[in-house]
């Protein structure tokens, strides 16, 4: 998977570690929707708060997810990621509030 680490960053990788713990590397591809489309599917215009935490592929979900469509009031993430930060800060205009122990929330300005 693009961006991954350790055992799983590519497929011969993989596979050695599947070999070295007794097991079996099997791929399954499946397909991605964009975050953006499965709002606009279910006609959702504000999100209250969402939670990515996708263990260091937060830009990824961001990617498939159109800046203030729908509107969301907090969003928080997984770790201290500078990316998401300048994503959710430089480009969404979200404000970095803090957040318990390792994770980050950002909100929107209000209305």
């Amino acid at each position: 998977a693009k961006g991954a680490t350790g055992p799983l960053r590519d497929e011969r990788t993989a596979s050695e570690y599947a070999h070295r713990v007794g097991a079996s590397l099997i791929i399954d591809e499946v397909p991605g929707v964009r975050l953006s489309d499965v709002f606009r599917k279910a006609n959702i215009t504000r999100v209250a708060w969402a939670s990515i935490d996708v263990e260091g592929h937060e830009v990824q979900v961001l990617d498939t997810w159109d800046a203030g469509d729908p509107v969301v009031d907090l969003i928080s993430t997984e770790g201290r990621s500078q990316v998401v930060q300048q994503r959710l800060v430089g480009q969404w205009g979200m404000r970095s509030v803090g957040g318990p122990l390792i994770d980050s929330w950002f909100e929107s300005p209000p209305n």
